[in-house]
Protein backbone atom coordinates (compact mmCIF):
# COMPACT_ATOMS: atom_id res chain seq x y z
CA UNK A 1 0.00 0.00 0.00
CA UNK A 2 1.07 3.48 -1.09
CA UNK A 3 1.03 6.15 1.47
CA UNK A 4 1.64 10.01 0.96
CA UNK A 5 2.58 11.52 4.15
CA UNK A 6 1.13 15.26 4.63
CA UNK A 7 3.05 17.10 7.37
CA UNK A 8 2.01 20.19 9.19
CA UNK A 9 0.97 22.01 12.22
CA UNK A 10 -2.43 22.33 10.71
CA UNK A 11 -2.97 25.01 13.11
CA UNK A 12 -5.77 25.60 11.97
CA UNK A 13 -6.19 22.82 9.10
CA UNK A 14 -8.04 24.46 6.64
CA UNK A 15 -9.59 23.55 2.64
CA UNK A 16 -6.50 24.33 1.43
CA UNK A 17 -5.24 21.41 2.70
CA UNK A 18 -7.60 19.18 2.53
CA UNK A 19 -8.19 20.12 -1.33
CA UNK A 20 -4.61 19.04 -1.60
CA UNK A 21 -4.71 15.65 -0.04
CA UNK A 22 -7.74 14.98 -1.88
CA UNK A 23 -5.80 16.41 -5.30
CA UNK A 24 -2.75 13.92 -4.12
CA UNK A 25 -5.34 10.94 -3.68
CA UNK A 26 -6.62 11.83 -7.34
CA UNK A 27 -3.90 12.54 -9.57
CA UNK A 28 -1.11 11.31 -6.88
CA UNK A 29 -0.73 7.42 -7.48
CA UNK A 30 -1.34 7.05 -3.83
CA UNK A 31 -3.68 4.87 -2.23
CA UNK A 32 -4.34 7.26 1.14
CA UNK A 33 -2.94 10.35 3.11
CA UNK A 34 -1.97 10.58 6.49
CA UNK A 35 -2.07 14.16 7.85
CA UNK A 36 0.86 13.78 10.58
CA UNK A 37 0.12 16.82 13.05
CA UNK A 38 3.21 18.31 14.11
CA UNK A 39 3.49 19.04 17.55
CA UNK A 40 6.23 21.40 17.19
CA UNK A 41 8.24 21.90 13.80
CA UNK A 42 11.48 22.64 14.20
CA UNK A 43 11.59 26.03 11.81
CA UNK A 44 8.54 27.44 13.41
CA UNK A 45 8.27 29.08 16.61
CA UNK A 46 5.68 27.70 18.78
CA UNK A 47 4.26 30.62 20.41
CA UNK A 48 1.70 30.66 18.14
CA UNK A 49 0.47 27.00 18.03
CA UNK A 50 -2.70 25.60 19.86
CA UNK A 51 -2.38 22.61 21.74
CA UNK A 52 -1.62 19.54 20.01
CA UNK A 53 -4.60 18.00 20.84
CA UNK A 54 -6.94 20.67 19.62
CA UNK A 55 -5.03 20.73 16.22
CA UNK A 56 -5.42 16.74 16.08
CA UNK A 57 -8.81 17.15 16.99
CA UNK A 58 -10.06 19.32 14.34
CA UNK A 59 -7.71 18.00 11.65
CA UNK A 60 -9.72 14.41 12.77
CA UNK A 61 -13.38 16.01 12.46
CA UNK A 62 -12.60 18.05 9.12
CA UNK A 63 -11.22 14.46 7.70
CA UNK A 64 -14.13 12.37 9.11
CA UNK A 65 -15.97 11.94 5.63
CA UNK A 66 -12.89 10.54 4.16
CA UNK A 67 -11.66 7.06 4.61
CA UNK A 68 -8.62 7.50 2.38
CA UNK A 69 -7.41 10.57 4.28
CA UNK A 70 -6.50 9.60 7.75
CA UNK A 71 -4.96 12.20 10.42
CA UNK A 72 -1.87 10.54 12.91
CA UNK A 73 -0.52 11.25 16.22
CA UNK A 74 2.64 9.23 15.98
CA UNK A 75 4.75 12.99 16.15
CA UNK A 76 3.09 13.54 19.40
CA UNK A 77 4.71 10.34 20.78
CA UNK A 78 8.52 10.96 19.88
CA UNK A 79 10.94 13.75 21.28
CA UNK A 80 10.86 16.84 20.44
CA UNK A 81 11.06 18.75 17.94
CA UNK A 82 9.96 16.85 15.40
CA UNK A 83 12.18 15.66 12.73
CA UNK A 84 11.11 14.07 9.45
CA UNK A 85 13.91 11.10 9.83
CA UNK A 86 12.40 10.35 12.96
CA UNK A 87 8.44 9.52 12.10
CA UNK A 88 9.76 7.85 8.96
CA UNK A 89 11.62 5.50 11.23
CA UNK A 90 8.66 5.25 13.79
CA UNK A 91 6.40 4.79 10.58
CA UNK A 92 8.19 1.80 9.26
CA UNK A 93 8.53 -0.11 12.20
CA UNK A 94 5.10 0.21 13.03
CA UNK A 95 3.66 -0.44 9.20
CA UNK A 96 6.76 -1.95 7.66
CA UNK A 97 4.97 -3.30 4.68
CA UNK A 98 3.81 0.59 3.45
CA UNK A 99 5.79 2.56 0.88
CA UNK A 100 5.88 5.78 2.46
CA UNK A 101 5.79 8.89 0.13
CA UNK A 102 5.74 12.64 1.35
CA UNK A 103 4.01 15.34 0.42
CA UNK A 104 5.89 18.86 -0.04
CA UNK A 105 5.64 22.35 -1.35
CA UNK A 106 8.08 23.59 -3.84
CA UNK A 107 9.23 26.23 -1.42
CA UNK A 108 10.51 23.29 0.70
CA UNK A 109 12.10 20.73 -1.64
CA UNK A 110 15.16 22.95 -2.13
CA UNK A 111 15.92 22.69 1.54
CA UNK A 112 15.86 19.13 1.60
CA UNK A 113 19.32 18.31 0.95
CA UNK A 114 20.03 20.18 4.48
CA UNK A 115 17.16 18.35 6.63
CA UNK A 116 18.47 16.19 9.44
CA UNK A 117 19.68 12.81 7.80
CA UNK A 118 18.95 14.33 4.69
CA UNK A 119 20.49 11.15 2.66
CA UNK A 120 18.81 8.51 4.37
CA UNK A 121 15.60 10.69 4.29
CA UNK A 122 15.91 10.87 0.92
CA UNK A 123 17.08 7.97 -0.48
CA UNK A 124 15.12 5.50 -2.38
CA UNK A 125 11.70 7.95 -1.16
CA UNK A 126 9.27 9.58 -3.63
CA UNK A 127 8.43 13.11 -2.98
CA UNK A 128 5.32 14.20 -4.29
CA UNK A 129 5.89 18.19 -5.05
CA UNK A 130 3.03 20.47 -5.34
CA UNK A 131 3.38 24.46 -6.80
CA UNK A 132 4.04 26.98 -4.94
CA UNK A 133 3.54 31.06 -5.71
CA UNK A 134 6.83 31.88 -7.71
CA UNK A 135 8.65 28.95 -6.91
CA UNK A 136 10.06 25.65 -9.09
CA UNK A 137 12.65 24.58 -6.92
CA UNK A 138 15.46 22.32 -8.81
CA UNK A 139 14.70 18.09 -8.22
CA UNK A 140 17.86 17.98 -9.20
CA UNK A 141 19.74 17.51 -6.40
CA UNK A 142 16.90 14.89 -4.54
CA UNK A 143 17.35 12.94 -7.49
CA UNK A 144 20.97 12.80 -7.13
CA UNK A 145 20.39 11.69 -3.54
CA UNK A 146 18.39 8.91 -4.83
CA UNK A 147 15.15 10.58 -4.31
CA UNK A 148 12.33 10.59 -6.60
CA UNK A 149 10.14 13.99 -7.29
CA UNK A 150 6.78 13.46 -8.45
CA UNK A 151 5.83 17.19 -9.48
CA UNK A 152 1.57 17.48 -8.89
CA UNK A 153 0.33 20.63 -11.43
CA UNK A 154 -2.09 21.00 -8.29
CA UNK A 155 -4.24 24.12 -8.10
CA UNK A 156 -2.32 26.88 -5.86
CA UNK A 157 -4.40 27.85 -2.95
CA UNK A 158 -3.68 30.98 -1.49
CA UNK A 159 -4.92 30.39 2.15
CA UNK A 160 -2.97 29.80 4.90
CA UNK A 161 -3.56 29.39 8.74
CA UNK A 162 -1.49 32.46 9.88
CA UNK A 163 -4.32 34.15 7.72
CA UNK A 164 -7.02 32.31 9.25
CA UNK A 165 -5.66 33.21 12.68
CA UNK A 166 -5.47 36.56 11.80
CA UNK A 167 -8.82 37.00 10.99
CA UNK A 168 -10.06 34.95 13.27
CA UNK A 169 -8.45 37.29 16.10
CA UNK A 170 -9.84 40.30 14.42
CA UNK A 171 -13.27 38.70 15.21
CA UNK A 172 -13.73 37.76 11.28
CA UNK A 173 -15.32 34.52 10.22
CA UNK A 174 -13.56 31.62 8.93
CA UNK A 175 -16.31 30.45 7.32
CA UNK A 176 -16.24 28.50 3.67
CA UNK A 177 -12.26 28.86 5.23
CA UNK A 178 -12.11 25.73 7.38
CA UNK A 179 -15.01 23.08 7.60
CA UNK A 180 -18.07 23.70 9.04
CA UNK A 181 -17.64 20.80 11.92
CA UNK A 182 -14.48 22.56 13.27
CA UNK A 183 -15.54 26.33 12.66
CA UNK A 184 -16.55 26.83 16.44
CA UNK A 185 -13.15 25.20 18.10
CA UNK A 186 -11.08 27.78 15.53
CA UNK A 187 -13.45 30.35 16.58
CA UNK A 188 -12.50 29.39 20.07
CA UNK A 189 -9.36 28.85 19.84
CA UNK A 190 -7.56 31.49 17.83
CA UNK A 191 -10.53 34.16 19.12
CA UNK A 192 -9.82 37.41 20.74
Amino acid sequence: MRTALFFGSFNPIHIGHLALAQYVLNFGDVDEVWLVVSPHNPFKSPKDLAPAEVRLEMATLATAADDRIKVVDIEMRLPQPSYTINTLDALAKSFPNRDFAIIMGDDNLEGLPHWREAQRLINGRTFIVYPRPNRHAEAKPIEEMGGKVVRLDAPQMDISSTMIRKWVSEGKTPRHFVPNEIIDTVVKTYGA
